[in-house]
């Protein structure tokens, strides 16, 4: 987050895991504005098991609360602690 221009983005990876111990994993970016939520790509990669051949893409917004956050200086990292929720409007699954 940038308190001056007032923006946001993010990156991150996504691991959706099923009772079988199949999973599915993903990779996202997004922009935005804090308190109005984070939106970009959302990148499904592949997968394990029956989702091995698994790939698709869409939109995601996110929209999350900040509890707490520590900065590292002069690494200049960042982590943090937040919940939240994530959306997909129209993610498109295919397997090949």
């Amino acid at each position: 987050m940038n308190t001056t221009s007032h923006t946001q983005q993010g990156e991150g990876r996504c691991l959706f895991l099923t009772q079988s111990g199949d999973h599915i994993y993903a990779r996202w970016t997004c922009t935005g504005k804090p308190g109005e939520g984070c939106g970009g790509p959302f990148t499904v990669l592949g997968g394990t098991g029956r989702f091995s051949t698994m790939s698709g893409q869409g939109e995601m917004m996110m929209q999350s609360t900040v509890h707490e956050a520590e900065v590292k200086i002069p690494q200049g990292g960042a982590t943090g602690s937040f919940s939240g929720k994530a959306q997909w409007s129209a993610l498109k699954l295919t397997t090949k």
